[in-house]
């Protein structure tokens, strides 16, 4: 993944509920204009409304990093490299995605399964 040198970079894994109420993301975000050469990552729950980020640590650029988005006995987890991140999650997803923008993002070896 690299940055876009004037907008915010993101990619990301996605479940969301069926009725709305809640999303789990595993997200890669960076902006060149922090200046900064890395990028953050983190399980971010989206609640009505209401965010909650967990943290995953930061990633060189231009890196690959094997990662799990799961969701599973009332919890979402995410596992990106060595470290992982958990929330609790009140009901099972209904569309699983993943997305990018203004980035070089490059999604590999994807595996759907329930």
């Amino acid at each position: 993944m690299s940055m876009h040198p004037k907008y915010l970079t993101l990619g990301a894994a996605v479940f969301h509920a069926k009725d709305g109420s809640w999303q789990a993301r595993l997200e890669i975000i960076g902006a060149a204009r922090f200046r900064r050469n890395l990028l953050a990552a983190r399980l971010r729950i989206i609640r009505n409304g209401k965010d909650e980020f967990l943290s995953l640590g930061d990633l060189g650029l231009d890196t690959t990093v094997p990662f799990q988005l799961t969701i599973a006995d009332g919890k979402a987890s995410a596992v990106l490299g060595k470290k992982k991140a958990e929330a609790a999650v009140p009901i099972a997803p209904s569309t699983a995605r993943v997305a990018c923008s203004t980035g070089d993002v490059l999604f590999s070896g994807l595996r759907f399964t329930s």
